[in-house]
């Protein structure tokens, strides 16, 4: 499949789970396309919550777009800047404890007057103690 013109997404279909499609945002130069990345990223049928602890900073929150035992997307109303370094705790429906999790911003859309913006989180590697465990969250959370 082409990609669009740039204000275009395109539909992907994801297959491994259960044909859930998820709206991939236009390619844009030096940018992986959805269709080119190392995990399959899932979009929640419930609201996943996230809590952003970093030291120094008061709390924020926000909430999942999409997410794959890779990284996220989430929107929130703390400003990040690509390369920020974040900790933070995942919320699932009906899970009774949330999962810890560090990562890193590796792309950031901040919207035009908007209270929320729209961030790419990429998990740090061995961050996810509990893996196994989201990634069995992901799959039920579709």
């Amino acid at each position: 499949m082409a990609p669009g013109p740039p204000s275009q997404g395109h539909q992907v279909e994801n297959k491994a789970f259960g044909g859930v499609l998820a709206k991939a945002p236009a390619p844009v130069r030096g940018v992986v396309d959805m269709r080119e990345r190392g995990a399959v990223r899932v979009v929640p049928r419930r609201a996943v919550t996230i809590v952003i602890e970093n030291e120094g900073f008061p709390l924020a929150y926000g909430v999942v777009a999409n997410i794959s035992a890779s990284g996220a997307c989430v929107w929130t109303d703390r400003r990040l800047q690509v390369g920020d370094s974040i900790n933070l705790r995942l919320s699932f429906p009906r899970e009774p404890q949330p999962i810890q999790a560090s990562g890193r911003v590796i792309w950031g859309a901040q919207t035009d007057g908007g209270e929320a913006s729209r961030y790419g989180l990429e998990w740090d590697a061995g961050s996810l103690p509990q893996r196994d465990r989201l990634k069995t969250l992901i799959e039920g959370s579709f």
